[in-house]
């Protein structure tokens, strides 16, 4: 079944858009429900923490472990997709979902949770790594923008759902553990339509067959990787968008039902499940709507530009996001006790801002890196982006939330003491990332041209030497 590829001297392969756009939409449903399980655990994140009695430190590893396997695994996924049948890989990534959900909502210790949670994280890896290089050889240049950026609206769209699935479930049918089990069948028929509808044996570089070249060592590739200016800043950028969004999907909801519960509009959560699913399903809503706009907005304004000639327009769009982000998170942590409904707006413009960045970093990576390198650029793009990124990012604001809430003498257990810690870490760590992250941006637009030129002028070498 894996066995690796031999691809050389075979004739490119060309399927029909028909086949061409069904793969897309089956990979995008994979995307959705990905994201959809690994969030749906956030919205259920108040119940889990009082039966498990954790505070923001312990209830932040649940992202952090699943980005520590996401992590250590990319490498081998990397090499893996740059060699053998993706198809394959793709589908037992999608089992591996499956198993370990159904795993993880039997868990009756955290860290019996946080080891389904680890390996939760290697099946999306599988995905994140290998879908992109997948779809970029289904399309061709002109194309492929769209593709992945329509790839990419799953993202916030999945985690959406994500939130409001698992607060509904809980409430539903009573535990949290519900919220990891009601989406196994949806992804079980998702497996099935993988088998029919991906093609198998797809090659590297099928719509840039001047690009197929032969296989280079692992540690070559990484060292090509960091002489390209723009792939650097692309995912350092990328990081520190990733750092704003792992703490604003995590604690956010969390910081609008302390607001609520001090303003009297809920009742503290005292015994599961919790009463918050309102202001899960605001959240889970607020996201998906955030997360398409943003999406289409990139897609929109990124063709818009191209047709007015500007060549730099993909990581223009991501830095201008994160400045949007930068303005909007600030004005909703400072507005947030006494303006709730101006703290919505904020919070949606603040994730809109940064949505736009997701189709568009991956499309400027794939635009500077050979095709018989993108699984592995990629795997290395997750890898960096998600460990500077939303790996620590959740961590780090809850100890530090931790760490001053202790220094809060007489309130030390009361909701308005776990508000404003929260709140005043948000303020030290969420300009601060995407402020960073719009600069790097900025920067890559001054590298991406050049960059671009060199691979073309590779290609062009190619050519003449199989000619």
């Amino acid at each position: 079944m894996l066995q690796p590829e031999i691809e050389e001297n075979e004739p490119i392969q060309k399927y029909s858009t028909c086949r061409r756009v069904c793969a897309l939409i089956v990979l995008w449903l994979y995307c959705c429900m990905s994201y959809c399980d690994r969030y749906s655990i956030a919205g259920v994140l108040s119940e889990v923490k009082e039966v498990f009695d954790l505070d923001h430190t312990n209830s932040a590893w649940l992202t952090t472990i699943f980005l520590i396997s996401y992590m250590s695994f990319a490498p081998v996924i990397g090499y893996l997709g740059d060699r053998f049948d993706r198809k394959w890989l793709l589908i037992i990534g999608l089992v591996c979902q499956i198993t370990t959900n159904l795993a993880g909502s039997t868990a009756t210790t955290f860290s019996g949770l946080l080891l389904s949670r680890f390996f939760l994280g290697v099946s999306e890896c599988v995905f994140n790594v290998i879908a992109v290089p997948f779809v970029s050889d289904l399309f061709g240049p002109k194309t492929r923008t769209y593709a992945i950026q329509a790839l990419s609206t799953a993202t916030p769209i999945g985690g959406g759902l994500g939130y409001v699935i698992g607060s509904e479930a809980s409430s539903t049918f009573g535990g949290w553990h519900w919220a990891l089990r009601v989406t196994t069948p949806v992804t079980g028929f998702i497996a099935v339509l993988m088998m029919f509808i991906l093609p198998f044996q797809l090659k590297r570089g099928a719509m840039e067959p001047n690009m197929i070249v032969a296989k280079e060592e692992y540690l070559s590739d990484l060292k090509y990787f960091l002489k390209v200016k723009t792939y650097v800043y692309t995912v350092t950028g990328s990081a520190c968008t990733n750092a704003m969004i792992g703490i604003a999907t995590l604690w956010l909801p969390d910081l609008f039902s302390q607001v609520a519960v001090l303003g009297r509009e809920l009742k503290p959560c005292a015994h599961p499940p919790c009463e918050f699913e309102e202001i899960n399903l605001k959240f889970g809503v607020l996201t998906v709507v955030a997360g398409l706009l943003g999406g289409l907005l990139g897609i929109f304004l990124s063709r818009v530009g191209r047709k007015m000639g500007n060549k730099l327009i993909e990581p223009e769009l991501c830095g201008y996001g994160n400045l949007i982000s930068t303005i909007s998170i600030a004005t909703m942590l400072l507005f947030m006790m006494g303006h709730q409904k101006l703290s919505w707006v904020m919070a949606f413009l603040a994730l809109t801002g940064s949505s736009i960045n997701w189709g568009l970093s991956c499309e400027i990576v794939m635009s500077v890196i050979p095709p018989r390198k993108r699984s592995t650029g990629k795997a290395v793009f997750n890898i960096i982006s998600h460990a500077l990124g939303d790996a620590p990012s959740p961590l780090i604001v809850g100890a530090v939330a931790d760490m001053i809430r202790k220094y809060r003498v007489g309130e030390r257990d009361t909701y308005l003491a776990e508000f404003r810690s929260m709140q005043s870490a948000f303020v030290l760590f969420a300009p601060l990332f995407t402020v960073s992250s719009a600069i790097l941006y900025f920067a890559a637009a001054r590298s991406l041209i050049a960059d671009q030129k060199a691979l073309e002028q590779k290609k062009e070498c190619q050519s003449t030497t199989l000619f």
